[in-house]
């Protein structure tokens, strides 16, 4: 085969994949699926939109029209499907607002010592820190900690011996603080600067269960029926918050990727940070045998607020141990 009818190849072989790919892009944006095959397909929606537009360049080779088309139907799918996710306008602070900075980070249980949990968050200078899947090792080296103590004089850690404990660390006084499980979710208020109190939901609900071939760890299905009940409880404790007609503030690991249908529902009505402010993907998960990339590749870990408090910031740090990155987001939040 000469070289130039192997590129006309490889090109033709580009146009397939992404015209195969824009064709199941468009069909989970129609059909919406959640459970099954189909519903690990959506997870990973993402990936297969940024692995068909890298194959943009070596189908342009092939100068027929249908490659044509098929580039111009993934493009627009890809847009209007994760354009808002991915690229986003700076934000402007409004005035007579107080900014917060909040992290989010789930810890990953037995991933690492308590003290070096409480070293990574030094490192960090929020004003408000929520954990996912805290410890009493952790729990007990945070409040050790003399520099955390000193920065974070309101603690409230509610550690677990599996994955469910919480924990909230916060530069500013925290009151009608509750906890509960099933699922788990840590319901504070926070009294910020010139009288005005955020209520904040710290919450962890569990993954879905996932079936996978016997043969190879493959996943071929998903069983969403505990996260999702999880996440229609944790949006109702959002809007009984909301309710009163304060602002309020969701952070967490909620186990549910943006691409989700679920996360559609859950988020309905409110404000995403990441997709409002955030630029890139926003991944903050991988498996832990890959966490040696140094990155996330999913983005479950998120930080939700009402639509009375404004997106100005958000962005990722990966540790190189332990399978979540953390999450670091500034608000405004309406002085008074």
């Amino acid at each position: 085969m000469t070289p130039h009818a192997l590129r006309r190849s490889l090109a033709r072989l580009a146009v397939s994949a992404v015209a195969t790919i824009a064709a199941v892009e468009l069909a989970l944006m129609l059909l919406a699926p959640e459970g099954g095959p189909l519903g690990v397909v959506q997870i990973f929606a993402p990936h297969l939109a940024i692995m068909a537009l890298g194959l943009i360049p070596v189908a342009f080779i092939d100068r027929r029209r249908s490659g044509a088309w098929s580039v111009g139907t993934l493009v627009l799918v890809t847009l209007f499907r994760f354009g808002g996710d991915w690229l986003s306008l700076p934000a402007m602070s409004p005035t007579d607002s107080v900014r917060l900075e909040v992290v989010t980070w789930n810890v990953e249980v037995r991933s690492r010592p308590g003290t070096t949990t409480a070293a990574q968050l030094e490192a960090t200078g929020a004003d408000v820190i929520g954990l996912q899947e805290l410890q009493s090792d952790a729990a007990a080296a945070i409040e050790s900690d003399s520099v955390l103590r000193a920065r974070y004089p309101y603690r409230l850690l509610r550690p677990d011996a599996g994955v469910l404990g919480l924990g909230l660390l916060s530069r500013f006084p925290l009151a009608d603080e509750s906890f509960t499980l099933d699922p788990a979710i840590q319901r504070a208020v926070v009294d910020l600067a010139g009288g005005t109190r955020l209520p904040i939901i710290n919450t962890h609900p569990l993954h879905a269960d996932i079936a996978s071939l016997a043969s190879a760890p493959l996943p071929i299905g998903l069983d969403l029926i505990q996260r999702d009940a999880d996440l229609v409880a944790i949006r109702d404790a959002f809007d009984v918050r909301a309710a009163s007609g304060t602002p309020v503030l969701l952070l967490g690991d909620l186990n549910t990727a943006a691409s989700e249908p679920a996360f559609g529902r859950l988020v309905r009505g409110l404000r995403d940070v990441h997709a409002e402010v955030g630029l890139g993907t926003g991944w903050t998960w991988r498996p832990i045998r890959l966490e040696f990339l140094g990155l996330g590749l999913l983005r479950i870990d998120h930080v939700i607020v009402s639509p009375d408090v404004t997106p100005l910031a958000i962005g990722e740090t990966c540790p190189a141990i332990g399978d979540h990155c953390l999450v670091h987001a500034t608000v405004a939040v309406a002085d008074g």
